[in-house]
Parts: C-alpha cells; structure tokens; sequence
C-alpha cells in the first residue's frame, strides 16, 4: 500500500457491506497512469453491464423461495452440508453477519454507546497513512462492539452450508430472520466458471418478490447483477432468456 499513497489521484473509499466484511476498504480513483486505450475500455464494458443487466430485467419475474426451501434445495441439488455452529467457519460468518446487520440497523444504538458511523470518521486526505490507520482502528473498535449488542436486540438464525467444487468449495450463508443470502467460493481457477453457474443458480432460486423488484431491494439489485456477471466466454443470459420464454409460451397454451 505504500506505493498508493505517494501517488497524485482522486481517489474514493467504499465500506464494503455484506458476512464476508463490512469493514473491508475498497479504494478506487482516477489514476493519472490510465491511458485512453484503457478509459475507452472502461466505457466499453459498462456499456456491455448496462446492457445485460436490462436483458435481465425485461425477463425476470416474481419467483421467490423461503429460507428454508432454499436450504432443502441446496440439499436435494447440490449435496450441501450444513456446518457445525462450533465450527470456525461457522462462527466466522455469524461474526461477519451481525456486524453487518448492526452497520445497517443499529446505527442509533452504536452512536447511544459512543460509536457514530464510522464513514464520518473517514479521513479527508487519503494519501495520510497515519489517519487511514487510525480510521482502521476505529471501524475495528466499531465491530467488536457490535458484537457485544445483546441477542435480544440483534435477533439472529444463521446457518451456512458448504457445496464442493474439486478441491474448493462454495460457501452458503443465510439469515433467516432477515430473509439474508450470501454465496462467495474458493476453488481452483479451472473449476471458477462451474462455481459462479452455481452461484447463480442458487440466487436465481432464491428469486425477489413483487415488492422487491417495485422497490429495488438489496435482494432485487444483487440478484440482477449476479445473472448479468457472466464469466467471459460463457453467457448464461441467453440460455436463461430462452428457458423463460419457452415457459412463458407453454403457460399460453
């Protein structure tokens, strides 16, 4: 990270939420190294997002599942073993879980307890190393604080299951009381396209209802992006648009 610091940009920090992190730093900026070649890139593959995700859009329909169907279809498909709650990974994701869920819900309750937000705590000058650490230290403070909000408060059902891959694995995280659903993989970089297919057929399971998809839910908007990310080479979209129009004319019938 030294090398970031010295360097002229504009640069923009993100708390990225969600179990796997809430206090993970994202930075990004417009680096003066960045050519046109690159820029012209960039646009490019916006506009190629912008365009598969309004495919996606025009197609997608109401069909959620619950929870717990969701849970007996990772069974039934795909063989998925729940973890043990003593487990580490088990206790990793709950930790990661809560702390997100208070970021979201709780802020009032931390600021009762000396803890405002910690994006109002962000330094102005993100080229002073000192002041990001200590910003650092802050969201770290933060989060263990979050932990210690009573179970009364932050009520929780968690569960994580596990689906292998080769020698990696997919992890499933869900939240029941919240309706939360997060999917993230570790596997060998030739078995990362059979991964993300079956990333994507778990949240397309999943689904949104009607008022997710009227209010542009979390649930709605990440679902959206997973079903138009297609790994290069690969593109799902079609083969799913036309699964749904065969539907769609068999309904008519």
């Amino acid at each position: 990270m030294k090398k970031l610091w010295g360097r002229k940009t504009a640069q923009a920090v993100t708390i990225i939420g969600g179990s796997d992190g809430p206090t993970s730093v994202f930075l990004a900026g417009k680096f003066t190294g960045q050519t046109f070649l690159r820029s012209l890139k960039g646009r490019y593959m916006d506009s190629r997002m912008k365009r598969r995700r309004a495919k996606v859009i025009k197609h997608l329909a109401a069909e959620p599942h619950t929870p717990k169907e969701l849970e007996r279809y990772l069974k039934k498909k795909y063989h998925a073993r729940e973890y043990s709650p003593s487990s580490s990974r088990a206790k990793e994701g709950f930790k990661n879980t809560k702390i997100s869920i208070v970021w979201r819900e709780h802020g009032e309750d931390m600021q009762q307890l000396g803890y405002p937000p910690p994006e109002t705590k962000c330094p102005n000058n993100l080229k002073n190393q000192e002041a990001v650490e200590q910003w650092h230290r802050y969201m770290y403070e933060y989060d263990e604080a979050a932990l210690g909000l009573s179970d009364s408060l932050v009520p929780m059902d968690f569960h994580i299951y596990g689906i292998p891959v080769g020698e990696g694995s997919i992890q499933v995280e869900i939240e029941r009381v919240r309706g939360l659903l997060n999917v993230s993989f570790s596997v060998p970089s030739g078995k990362r396209g059979c991964a993300q297919s079956i990333m994507r057929d778990i949240y397309r399971y999943y689904g949104v209802t009607k008022k997710d998809m009227e209010e542009s839910s979390d649930r709605y908007l990440t679902l959206v992006t997973i079903l138009a990310d297609s790994p290069a080479g690969r593109c799902c979209i079609k083969k799913w648009c036309k699964g749904k129009k065969k539907k769609e004319r068999r309904g008519k019938h």
